[in-house]
């Protein structure tokens, strides 16, 4: 028992950051990005650092993009997040040796949507993460069904594409909030195989300019102005690892989201898998792309029907103090 409780916890040290990556697509992310966690925030696959700023341990500039694109909704999204790392305390237990502190601008870029803002990110111990992020918020209108500001006469109101036609688009300002906790682990199976298990859960609001009812493109669902969403994701994964970083993931996801004002609950599951590489240049750290299937279990109109998302992530090294 004690050997295997050695090898859980060393297991930590090595594979947290990996399962950030994870954590940063379900961390990133408006809900295009959470539901792709970066738990959004997906979901990513990017670092395979092993220290607590990136790959050092000191303090460090870091740099973190992704670039999502989801089917069912028609969707896109980057979001790039740029801060200074600190690590916290030394520690040579690998339950605490990750820990840091991380805080730096960051933007959601859109078709129809611009998030610019700051975040701060706190890593108390190797298996936690706990973010918030405040941002401003502009929705602008594109020629396309659904895609801009979309006032509603409540939460009833339905947003299937006959009923947001592109002419009635329009646009709105405000600003977000959102506040997030990860959950990471990993347990090694043999020297290249291991699961890892992420949980995430996040809540946030979006508060705008016109209105009090309006259709959440970030979120896929009608909400008021200052409603609370909760969402929910959860990963579980078979992972593959070679000594020079390179590494294969798969398994399958769960996305829940609910609007407790308004009793709403959509959720979707399916099979997700993912690539990653370690340090590919001195300034990239981690490279990562996934492809995640889902089918929606709880929707308004799309219960039944399939969504698809890819995406890539990319993490800076851009240098220490």
């Amino acid at each position: 028992m004690h050997a295997l409780s050695g090898r859980l916890r060393s297991a930590l040290a090595r594979s947290a950051l990996a399962s950030s990556a994870l954590g940063r697509s379900a961390l990133g992310r408006s809900a295009l990005a959470c539901s792709a966690l970066a738990l959004a925030a997906v979901l990513g696959a990017a670092s395979v650092a092993q220290a607590r700023c990136g790959d050092a341990d000191a303090p460090r500039w870091l740099g973190h993009q992704s670039l999502i694109a989801l089917v069912n909704p028609l969707g896109a999204e980057h979001n790039a997040r740029f801060g200074l790392c600190l690590p916290l305390y030394e520690s040579a237990d690998p339950v605490l040796a990750l820990n840091h502190f991380e805080a730096g601008v960051s933007t959601y870029l859109s078709p129809v949507y611009f998030v610019p803002g700051a975040y701060a990110q706190i890593v108390p111990v190797s298996f936690f993460v706990l973010r918030v992020e405040v941002h401003g918020l502009t929705v602008w209108p594109i020629p396309i069904a659904g895609a801009g500001y979309y006032a509603r006469s409540g939460y009833d109101q339905s947003w299937s594409q006959d009923q947001v036609p592109a002419s009635d688009g329009g646009s709105a300002n405000g600003f977000s909030m959102r506040i997030m906790g990860v959950l990471r682990f990993q347990v090694p199976l043999t020297e290249s195989l291991s699961i890892l298990a992420l949980a995430a859960t996040w809540t946030e609001t979006n508060i705008l300019d016109r209105g009090q009812y309006w259709l959440d493109v970030r979120d896929d669902m009608v909400a008021a102005s200052g409603d609370w969403v909760i969402d929910q994701e959860a990963v579980l994964l078979l992972q593959a690892r070679w000594p020079e970083g390179f590494g294969l993931r798969f398994g399958a996801f769960s996305a829940l989201r609910t609007l407790p004002s308004a009793g709403y609950v959509g959720h979707q599951l399916g099979p997700i898998a993912m690539m990653s590489f370690g340090r590919v240049d001195p300034h990239v750290y981690g490279l990562g792309f996934f492809l995640r299937m889902g089918i929606y279990t709880s929707h308004r109109f799309r219960t039944g029907t399939p969504s698809a998302m890819l995406g890539v992530n990319v993490d800076w090294d851009l240098g220490g103090l």
